[in-house]
């Protein structure tokens, strides 16, 4: 499943932390490695 795709809510998260938080870090560390193979050539945009 894509992570986009997935609502907010739905997101698993760990005991203790906000599950919306969580989701917008998954999120962005995601958006950032894609970004970074995109800068070395391993993907395409």
């Amino acid at each position: 499943m894509q992570l986009r795709e997935m609502r907010p809510e739905d997101y698993p998260h760990d005991d203790g932390s906000d599950q919306l938080d969580s989701y917008k870090l998954a999120l962005a560390l995601r958006e950032m490695h894609r970004e970074r193979h995109v800068e070395k050539g391993f993907l395409d945009e």
